[in-house]
């Protein structure tokens, strides 16, 4: 209870500490919406790149598979038409991968973390002012 009596007197006796107090907490979740919005717009346009080449791949995979079957399969393709077949799509695929992988490491990001570590150490310091204990 004393902590609170302390706040209270300060509050009463220089209320623009408090007032400048909260307009620090208000920057700070500012900063941290911004960090927010920036990490899934970031996340937004991996994922739409890793759908985007992963079409881009499947569209390439069918003209090669097309071209090849156009061209008469021969009975034993050589190395060149078997690499031409895998590579072209599978270098979309690859980057749609990372894209995709990036996509969802972005997503693991703690939001509002500075926030919460502030109002944590706040609570400390206003435990911190009663001497007594008792608001513990």
């Amino acid at each position: 209870m004393g902590w609170r009596l302390s706040w209270l007197r300060l509050l009463l006796r220089q209320p623009d500490l408090l007032f400048d107090h909260l307009g620090a907490h208000g920057a700070l979740l500012a900063v941290d919406a911004k960090q927010l919005a920036q990490a899934l717009e970031r996340r937004l346009w991996l994922t739409l790149l890793s759908g985007l080449l992963l079409g881009c791949g499947i569209v390439l995979a069918g003209m090669a598979a097309m071209l090849w079957l156009l061209r008469g399969a021969p009975a034993e393709p050589g190395l060149p038409v078997v690499l031409g077949l895998l590579a072209v799509p599978l270098l979309p695929w690859l980057g749609a991968a990372w894209a995709w992988r990036a996509a969802r490491r972005a997503a693991t990001l703690p939001a509002f973390e500075n926030v919460r570590a502030q109002l944590a150490a706040d609570v400390s310091a206003c435990r911190a002012l009663d001497p007594t204990g008792a608001g513990r």
